[in-house]
Order: structure tokens, then C-alpha cells, then sequence
């Protein structure tokens, strides 16, 4: 969840959607992700573009005045993607998983100026041990 104090603007994350509220128009704006069902997991507000962390580790910006996601000069929404970080690969991971796991985004925040951002996260699963925590400029 997240609060746009310049808007007053509330934004909740869940498995697919964001929910922007309005308590002083009583109305909620429903935002489909651009990744299905792998959830929100961070939500942040920056002037006009809301920024959304995904449980597999991708950034998606959405513009509320168009209300479209930012797009490339190619027509394909923009995106950020989390790099490797570190993940423990030992029993658990071996039995259970033994695939790629993406590291889900928990956290983000914009500097002063919106040119940089900070991103942590780490695996979704709760049986799983890592990390990942970034400064992207």
C-alpha cells in the first residue's frame, strides 16, 4: 500500500490488480497487471506515474492522467527487470524447487529528484532464503 499525499490517492497492491481509492470522490480505480496473477507486492507514487513492483521481480510504470502503462517508441509497455541477487540453493531448494526463482520486489521508493530508485526484494516462496537490493539510476 502506498499514499499520494499530492493526490490523495491511495494504492493497493494484490495478486493481480492495483486498486487506486479515492476517499474524497469515493471512487476506486482497478489496474490490471501486465504479469496476470504473480501479485503486487510494492506500490509507489511518483507526480503522475504510479510504479508497481511484481512478484516476479519486475517494475511497471503506469501513467494516471492517460491511464495506460508508459510505452517504448515500439508500442511495448515499459518495464524494469530485478537482477540476479543471491538465493541459498541448499536442501529445500534442491528438493522443492530446483528451477529459476525470480525475486519477488517487496519494496521501492524514488530519490528526491525521481532519477533514481532504490528496489529491494527477495524469493516468494517463505521456504526459501535470499536477497536482492539495488540503487538503479
Amino acid at each position: 500500500m502506498c499514499v499520494s499525499q499530492e493526490k490523495t490517492l491511495y494504492g493497493v497492491g494484490s495478486q493481480c490488480h492495483v486498486f487506486l481509492i479515492d476517499p474524497r470522490m469515493k471512487t476506486t480505480l482497478s489496474v490490471e497487471s501486465k504479469f496476470g496473477k504473480v501479485g503486487i507486492r510494492s506500490v509507489s507514487f511518483r507526480n503522475d506515474i504510479i510504479t508497481f513492483g511484481t512478484g516476479m521481480g519486475h517494475i511497471l510504470f503506469y501513467d494516471l492522467r492517460a491511464k495506460k502503462y508508459l510505452e517504448s517508441g515500439c508500442g511495448h509497455f515499459c518495464s524494469l527487470r530485478l537482477g540476479k541477487g543471491w538465493m541459498l540453493h541448499d536442501d529445500n531448494y534442491s528438493q522443492l524447487y530446483n528451477q529459476n526463482i525470480e525475486n519477488a520486489i517487496y519494496a521501492h521508493e524514488y530519490d528526491e529528484t525521481g532519477t533514481r530508485m532504490f528496489v529491494a526484494g527477495g524469493p516468494l516462496p517463505t521456504s526459501l532464503w535470499g536477497n536482492y537490493a539495488g540503487l538503479w539510476s
